[in-house]
């Protein structure tokens, strides 16, 4: 599947991770907004909740974020009619067993390790889930 045009909120505090994942979404046809931290994305998310910008075809983002704790952002994705579906991937170097229950009870496509993947398989992991959709 292609994934030309398709667009891709990236949530990231650590500049350097944040460029790594962004040249290579970029080079694998996303278009890439990325935010570096939790207030940026909020208000990313509600201007996407507001219509005031297109709602995003994925969003990828860092769970343990310094400004805020990634759970309270993803309830905010998820608590919205227009961003509800919007396929999401949770990344972190967090190996907590209950955050890691609460990736999934809030319906994250993926809860990830970030040390266990590299962007080459999250862009094929993001082609698959959209294929899905």
């Amino acid at each position: 599947m292609t994934i030309k045009n398709k667009s891709l909120l990236l949530i990231e505090d650590d500049p350097l991770s944040a460029d790594i994942y962004q040249t290579k979404f970029t080079g694998s046809g996303f278009e890439v907004k990325a935010v570096f931290d939790a207030e940026e994305a909020v208000g990313e998310i509600k201007k996407m909740q507001k219509g005031e910008k297109e709602v995003a075809d994925f969003v990828l983002m860092e769970f343990s974020l310094i400004s805020a704790n990634g759970l309270n952002l993803v309830k905010l994705i998820r608590n919205h009619e227009k961003t509800k579906n919007i396929p999401l991937i949770i990344l972190t170097g967090w190996t907590n067993e209950d955050l890691i229950e609460k990736g999934v009870d809030i319906k994250a496509e993926k809860y990830l390790l970030k040390s266990l993947y590299t962007p080459d398989n999250l862009v094929e992991m993001m082609r698959a889930i959209l294929k899905e959709k």
